[in-house]
């Protein structure tokens, strides 16, 4: 059976034009033609049902080349042969090079019927290769739109050589460029990461290869402009027959967003659980006060000096037990989230135990047992604290009627034995943090659900069941591991696994002699604070050791006071949070009055807006409310003279 062939014929001979046609009949094909002598014959011709192009080189009224350039402009993937009288070598590369098929000499035409065949299955070639690229370049958009609509990029390394990377368009927007916007290198990518995290990715990527494992870690990068983007990066290594790493193919997921829902989410979880304390909170705060409330009655009384001394000692160390008190409500409350360093977990219990001995029920019998030697972790101790007191309110709740509630913590060396058993987990030194009640137990049908966000037991109003669910996203985040286990009527206990950081050491906390607090030479010092009682202890204070006061109520006085008294005022210690104009206005308004102006700032909040605002300023000493006679007259001695040693519980701006 012969092929059907739809031609156009370009000849003005009709006896050239039949002889083509019969040596394609023998060549077995079966042709519908058309010939074609003019241009505009040719053109009306010209459509996509037509399979080849036949044209000879020189008409009266049209020629090949302009036939071919016409096929060219409208755009149809037509084969075109020239079949010509005579042609010259010149002349057939020339419209080979612009796009001819192939060109045959009319006395031969016998390679008429291979040059056709093979013209058109290059056509067909060319239109199937076509069709794969636009799927290709489809899928590829495709693709990119959902990299872009996901933060999803997409990078590859070379490990050998120049060690060339790639980026795709979304890995150049996280990182703020405009797609290809820069030429990308290592050194480049390196630039671009937070200095702090340099270290973390170099090793990472290491101990990916060293163990021909996947890298995995999420670090910061710093935009162009100064803005931090935090991203998860994943990606496979591939190897040589040798196991010699070639190079590395990776994904980077920009989740800052997912990840400021995250620590909103744990805000909200601490501030509930702070709400379940409250009561407890308020008993403790009213066990401090009673004695201050019934001790200065007594000092107005005729005493001698040992019981005056001894009164004024416990209504010191109960402002002081109070103070401490309102700090670890506000910290824990704030939170200073992704700050990890080394920690030592029994701290972090010694703290949470006294607040549940201040808080729980009496009926509730706390115990705690750290293992001496314990290892360090690297951890967020805020956000310890909050997986400890979720737990330890959780063991609270179950035992209503009183039980046993206890908190241990001890070191482990964790094999294979154990780590094949648990996904995720890896073999190695490891603290293990237990809680344990002896409450009513976790049902076996609810167990499989408990870490699910907004699963509670509880009745409405009294949890939102984020409790466990932000527990088991900060131990992973630490890289570690929840295991619980219940019996219900009997108790249960949580385990969390955390990998120990057995080289590092933590620093101490040295508290040298108490030395005496360093003494003025009569500077005059401003200080604005809205509340009379701050302002009239700081000037007591300040006055009995050689300095000189002058006080302002808000911001606005102070600027009055201030260009009085410029030439003479050698500090301003002022409050940041002030009716009509907050402290941070104010130091601008200072320096721009006196740039060298030593400032100190004190604060009872510590807002991150105001911090960042001063570590604009350059105001290094933040005081957090409320401090003690000590750290303020340290503070104004390190200021005014810094050779002299540095505050003592300053906050860090």
């Amino acid at each position: 059976m012969k092929t059907p062939l739809h031609v156009l014929i370009a000849e003005d001979s009709t006896s050239d034009a039949e002889l083509i046609l019969r040596e394609l009949r023998q060549s077995g094909f079966a042709p519908e033609w058309v010939r074609v002598e003019s241009e505009g014959a040719y053109v009306e011709g010209l459509h996509s049902g037509i399979d080849i192009v036949l044209s000879d080189y020189q008409m009266p009224q049209f020629s090949g080349p302009r036939a071919l350039e016409l096929l060219n402009r409208s755009g149809l993937d037509i084969p075109f042969i020239i079949v010509s009288g005579t042609i010259g070598e010149d002349i057939a590369v020339e419209v080979m090079r612009l796009g001819a098929s192939d060109y045959l000499i009319k006395d031969r035409l016998t390679r008429l019927g291979p040059a056709v065949s093979h013209a058109m299955d290059e056509a067909r070639l060319r239109r199937e290769r076509k069709v794969v690229e636009d799927s290709l370049r489809a899928s590829q958009a495709m693709m990119a739109t959902a990299q872009e609509i996901g933060h999803f990029g997409s990078w590859e390394c070379e490990l050998t050589g120049a060690r060339e990377l790639r980026w795709s368009d979304e890995m150049f927007r996280i990182a703020g460029y405009e797609p290809g916007a820069v030429a990308m290198s290592e050194g480049l990518f390196f630039g671009l990461v937070h200095p702090d995290d340099r270290e973390a990715i170099r090793e990472a990527v290491a101990l990916a290869i060293r163990e021909h494992g996947a890298y995995s870690i999420v670090h910061r990068l710093v935009r162009p402009g100064g803005e931090e983007r935090i991203v998860h990066e994943m990606a496979h290594i591939f190897y040589d027959d040798a196991g010699m790493p070639l190079r590395m193919v990776g994904t980077a997921h920009d989740i800052t967003e997912r990840r400021k829902l995250e620590l909103q989410a744990l805000r909200s979880q601490r501030m509930e659980s702070i709400g379940t304390l409250a009561a407890g909170i308020a008993h403790d705060l009213n066990n401090i006060l009673a004695p201050i409330m019934m001790s200065v009655p007594l000092l107005r009384m005729e005493m001698t000096a040992e019981a005056r001394e001894g009164i004024i000692a416990t209504v010191e160390m109960s402002a002081e037990r109070g103070a401490q008190i309102v700090k670890q409500v506000l910290t824990f409350g704030r939170g200073v989230e992704g700050v990890k360093c080394p920690l030592q977990i029994g701290k972090v219990i010694q703290e949470i135990v006294a607040i549940m001995h201040g808080t729980f029920p009496k009926d509730i019998s706390v115990h705690s047992k750290t293992q001496p030697g314990l290892w360090p972790v690297i951890g967020d101790a805020t956000q310890m604290h909050q997986v400890l007191l979720n737990l330890c309110i959780n063991a609270r709740d179950a035992m209503p009627d009183g039980g046993v509630l206890s908190v241990n913590v001890r070191n482990l060396m964790m094999d294979s034995s154990y780590t094949n058993m648990v996904p995720g987990i890896t073999a190695g030194p490891h603290v293990i943090l237990e809680v344990s009640d002896t409450g009513s137990g976790i049902p076996a049908e609810i167990m499989e659900r408990i870490f699910d966000p907004f699963f509670t037991t509880k009745s409405i109003g009294q949890g939102t069941g984020l409790g466990l669910s932000s527990v088991l996203g900060i131990v992973k985040n630490h890289g570690g591991h929840v295991n619980v286990t219940s019996v219900p009527g009997k108790g249960t206990t949580f385990q969390i696994f955390l990998p120990a950081a057995i080289d590092t050491v933590v620093a101490p906390n040295h508290s040298g002699p108490p030395q005496c607090p360093p003494s003025g030479h009569g500077e005059v010092i401003l200080v604005v604070d809205d509340e009379e009682s701050v302002r009239g202890a700081v000037r007591t204070v300040l006055g009995a050791y050689g300095y000189r006061t002058l006080q302002a109520a808000d911001g606005t006085e102070a600027l009055a006071v201030f260009a009085q008294n410029s030439s003479s005022i050698s500090l301003v210690l002022t409050d940041l949070m002030m009716p009509h104009m907050g402290g941070v206005t104010l130091v601008r308004a200072l320096h721009a009055m006196k740039p060298s102006l030593p400032v100190i700032a004190s604060t009872g909040l510590g807002k991150k807006a105001n911090l960042a605002a001063l570590r604009e300023m350059k105001i290094k000493t933040v005081l957090s409310k409320p401090y003690n006679a000590d750290t303020l007259l340290r503070a104004v001695q390190e200021v005014l003279h810094p050779a002299a040693g540095g505050p003592q519980n300053t906050a860090s701006v």
